[in-house]
């Protein structure tokens, strides 16, 4: 993909968290203070999750890849967290750090991606080609892959399935109505 990125919120929270563990691994301490910053990560997120979950703004299927990539990327951030905060607890300095490294590049990159095309649509810029969402797709996939061989995200998880299958269920009890 030729093109530049946009620069969102998202992109420059994921930059920081990258920064921080690639500071983690420098130093050899895991900070729980910027573990923190992980949260708000999370929040844009689940946002976004929200905005694409019955998105029209494209093909059923171009819509759904674009929430899978979201999703995907909410479940492996949260699972870094999560992995961070246990080698905090078990002071596995920079160990867990450097475990998730690779994860939380390809996520910078999928970021990259997903915010362009959400950028986009958003600014009624036109529609993103089939290249740019084939790229997330398979990136998304690439992803999730990797995090579930490293154990940060179990396959077939869904993190918050309490609120999703609540807010499921609202919708098709509005449409009934």
């Amino acid at each position: 993909m030729s093109a530049a990125f946009v620069s969102t919120e998202l992109l420059k929270s994921v930059e920081e968290v990258f920064v921080d563990n690639s500071d983690f691994i420098s130093t050899g301490y895991i900070d729980p203070k910027k573990v923190k910053k992980f949260e708000n990560v999370l929040d844009i997120l689940d946002k976004r999750k929200s905005e694409w979950a019955l998105s029209e703004r494209l093909s059923p299927i171009d819509s759904l890849r674009i929430y899978g990539a979201y999703s995907t990327l909410y479940n492996v951030f949260y699972g870094i967290s999560d992995h961070l905060d246990l080698g905090i607890k078990r002071k596995e300095n920079p160990k867990a750090a450097k475990e998730v490294y690779p994860l939380i590049q390809d996520s910078l990159r999928l970021v990259a991606l997903v915010e362009n095309v959400n950028t986009l649509i958003k600014n009624s810029k036109g529609q993103p080609s089939t290249d740019a969402i084939d790229d997330v797709f398979h990136l998304s996939r690439k992803l999730y892959s990797d995090a579930v061989f490293r154990r940060v995200i179990l396959s077939g998880e869904i993190r918050n399935k309490d609120r999703l299958v609540e807010r499921l269920g609202k919708e098709l009890f509005d449409s009934q109505e």
